[in-house]
């Protein structure tokens, strides 16, 4: 009895004497249903935004921070990737960004986007076909919808 007593007292005094470490910040781990995920993907499609380009991790971070700006639906969180991302989501949107880009615009040309969204190995994109007075056809571009531009190889 007394030499466990004795234990205790030792160490009772290692822990005391024992330099506390700083804690740091720690993340709620938050739980989000399914059901949720659906939901969130039917708001998407009732906004006209496909939905099946985001995953369930994307679509669960787009819920996360849904309720940090205490928004109603994901529609505005995705909107903001989106725009933030520089997404080119039409044919009209494609052919502006080559104009504005500084690499691939060329004083003089005319950009003019041909034909649907198509799509490869990397991704979505619209093709892009810059005309001139002296060439009905100087380059084409594919405009990603990310952004990426990628000038073709024109065999005159």
């Amino acid at each position: 009895m007394i030499r466990e007593a004795y234990i205790l007292e030792k160490l009772h005094e290692n822990t005391t004497k024992m330099p506390r470490q700083k804690q740091g910040n720690a993340d709620l781990i938050t739980f989000i249903s399914m059901g949720e995920v659906e939901k969130a993907r039917r708001d998407l499609q009732l906004s006209q935004i496909d939905e099946a380009n985001f995953s369930d991790a994307e679509i669960v971070l787009a819920i996360q921070q849904q309720k940090e700006v205490n928004a109603s639906t994901i529609v505005p969180v995705v909107l903001d990737w989106l725009v933030e991302a520089n997404f080119i989501v039409s044919g009209s949107q494609a052919a502006a960004f080559i104009r504005k880009d500084g690499k691939h615009a060329v004083e003089g040309f005319q950009y003019q986007t041909i034909g649907e969204m198509d799509f490869d190995a990397q991704g979505n994109y619209y093709l892009v076909v810059a005309s001139s007075q002296r060439k009905k056809m100087e380059s084409i571009y594919k405009v990603y919808t990310n952004g990426e531009i990628r000038e073709l190889v024109i065999d005159n």
